[in-house]
């Protein structure tokens, strides 16, 4: 694992895996982290693929959907694409975790993009399965991080064993019999579409013609944040997409991110990632080099 370790964040295209068939799927990327410091990803999403995360060590909360659910070592969340994701993780000694991304999947049995029906929980509990499922995804962390072409090829197998096994461990998966208030469904697109602008809570509760209390009840009991708390991981989570993907500047950033003060959003960033926003996008370009 600590081999692992070492190769915090891979980025990967495509075409950069010989032999893959174009109807196949393939690794995005594969960030392998110790977080026990601190600097982990808040609210975001990923548009364009799906993920695997596996809590190597250590425990905590993750919200997927919007739903809160408890994580142990050992344990697997599945990430649909464009699905909203957070972290919590408690206060211990070790908190160490492996993230999978794939691009181009298509489970016959799902629409495509989907790890796993929408309608079933998307955390799978540890099992002789999942300790099969790290291993493989541990080896794929492996063998890419050579670059070497051989080993590309060798890794592309394994991710196409990730996904078969994948399809064997959600077939027994229980249908959620938790119901999601629409109200609440409703109200986290309209967030994830307008965040960048002046958005309060007041001015949202009249969008959907309910009461602030009324809305602020409802989005607390469905998704464990509250409304201002929301907002803001959602925002500080796409900032730090954009500090790790483009070269955008930080005030720019800030701006689009619905931060009109660049000081205030510099501030922010630092209390709750850990590191100034300058430091983060340093720190985030030299894993990627």
């Amino acid at each position: 694992m600590e081999e692992v370790l070492r190769n915090p964040l891979l980025l990967f295209d495509k075409n950069d895996f010989p032999g893959r068939r174009e109807t196949e799927p393939w690794i995005v990327h594969v960030a392998a982290a110790d977080w026990t410091r601190g600097h982990y990803q808040v609210l975001h999403r990923h548009e364009d693929y799906s993920e695997i995360f596996i809590l190597l060590e250590g425990s905590g909360k993750y919200t997927i959907g919007g739903r809160l659910y408890e994580l142990n070592q050992g344990d697997v969340v599945l990430c649909n694409r464009g699905v909203m994701h957070d972290e919590f993780p408690a206060e211990c000694d070790s908190y160490k975790t492996l993230a999978v991304g794939i691009g181009g999947l298509y489970i016959p049995e799902l629409r495509p993009g989907l790890l796993i029906d929408p309608s079933c929980a998307p955390v799978l509990r540890r099992s002789d399965q999942t300790e099969e499922l790290q291993e493989l995804c541990l080896m794929i962390a492996k063998y890419a991080a050579t670059g070497e072409k051989r080993n590309l090829r060798f890794t592309h197998k394994l991710l196409l064993a990730v996904v078969e096994l994948l399809r064997t461990i959600v077939r027994g998966v229980e249908v959620s019999s938790k119901e999601v208030d629409p109200l609440c469904i409703s109200v986290e697109k309209y967030l994830n579409e307008h965040f960048g602008e002046n958005v309060t809570l007041e001015e949202t509760a009249r969008q959907f013609f309910v009461s602030s209390w009324h809305l602020s009840r409802v989005f607390k009991k469905e998704t464990s944040y509250n409304f201002k708390q929301y907002l803001l991981r959602l925002r500080l989570g796409e900032a730090q997409m954009r500090l790790s993907s483009t070269e955008d500047s930080i005030a720019e950033i800030a701006r689009d991110c619905g931060f009109h003060d660049p000081a205030y959003f510099t501030r922010l960033f630092t209390r709750y990632i850990g590191l100034s926003p300058g430091r983060y996008r340093k720190m985030r370009l030299e894993k990627q080099s």
